[in-house]
């Protein structure tokens, strides 16, 4: 059991950090273990954008500055040689000025044209690098998915076992959905958070064969905006894990699980808000098996910048969490 549920957590690191992040168990300074999920180096910063366009500003006035710098010093000379009366001069003075207007202008057309071309084609060839990462991504995490199952098939004699193999398949679907769809929508950077949420939280009723004539236990109100993948991310990994400690508390009839998501874009904040009907006044203590859920969902919170409140209410146990959006990430790009 040790040595399957160890793989695949690695595995599962390794996939996240080869998507641009980190999600490693770090070790914090109160000695327990906490998921860490921090960008890493990524392929299609802004740094590089940044230093790409500094260059390009400086090759075009470089050239201007050097083809203009000799004009201006041969062509007084030139004018000088050839005109001595000081009415023709004048005049001539007149007609190199418009000249260097005309020449230096369509030297600007070419060299601007050329450099937008060349941006061009950079971006091209980043959207399709980008589409080629998440595809890779996306059928590594597939195969990986598909080999979880067939170990989850061979551990059926050991309940334990076959279970923890089912929530770690979960949590790697949670992160495959993401690449899935970045891919499908052509996405550089940003993740339509309602699809995505609708389509996991529906993964995870299937999983837990949740969900009757009567409806699914899960309720979404997710406003329509579209978060870096550095946000969505985690967003979906915390609501997988409230919907699976959820159901290990028996918390499954329809309308059971209430999920709130808002942009606050005036703020700058998102709010979100996990309603479950129960009269329990907690959701993961003396539980062993919500433990995990619990680490991954404070931790997680922590690097979004934010920490889980609870209330509870008559018939509800309610949890919130409110963090700054990220605004220093990658440009949301389209392809």
């Amino acid at each position: 059991m040790n040595s399957a549920i160890g793989s695949g957590l690695f595995f599962l690191s390794r996939m996240t950090a080869k998507g641009g992040s980190t999600l490693l168990p770090r070790r914090g300074p109160s000695g327990k273990y906490r998921v860490d999920f921090r960008p890493r180096r990524v392929i299609l910063g802004s740094m590089d954008h940044r230093k790409q366009s500094i260059r390009s500003a400086i090759r075009v006035v470089g050239i201007y500055a050097a083809l203009g710098s000799l004009w201006i010093l041969f062509s007084d000379r030139i004018t000088q040689v050839l005109f001595q009366d000081p009415e023709l001069f004048l005049q001539a003075q007149t007609i190199k000025g418009w000249l260097y207007v005309l020449t230096t202008a369509g030297l600007l057309y070419v060299l601007i044209h050329n450099e937008l071309g060349i941006q061009r084609r950079h971006n091209e060839e980043t959207k399709a690098l980008s589409r080629e990462l998440h595809h890779r991504v996306k059928n590594n995490l597939q195969l990986m998915l598909s080999l979880i199952n067939l170990q989850q098939d061979q551990y059926r004699e050991s309940p334990e076992t076959s279970k923890a193999l089912g929530e770690m398949y979960l949590r790697m679907e949670s992160i495959s959905l993401i690449h899935e769809q970045m891919y499908q929508v052509r996405s550089l950077a940003s993740v339509k958070l309602k699809p995505y949420l609708e389509e996991l939280s529906a993964s995870i009723a299937s999983h837990y064969a949740l969900g009757n004539t009567l409806g699914s236990p899960v309720e979404l109100a997710i406003d329509d905006y579209e978060p870096h993948i550095t946000e969505a991310l985690p967003i979906g990994l915390m609501v997988n894990e409230f919907i699976a400690s959820a159901v290990r508390r028996h918390i499954s009839n329809p309308g059971d699980i209430r999920i709130t998501i808002e942009n606050q874009e005036q703020a700058g904040y998102i709010w979100i808000a996990v309603f479950l009907q129960t009269q329990e006044e907690e959701l993961f203590s003396n539980h062993p098996e919500n433990r995990l859920s619990e680490t991954l969902i404070q931790s997680l919170a922590s690097q979004l910048g934010g920490t889980w409140t609870k209330n509870q209410g008559d018939s509800a146990l309610v949890y919130e969490l409110r963090f700054k959006r990220q605004t220093d990430q990658l440009p949301r790009q389209r392809a």
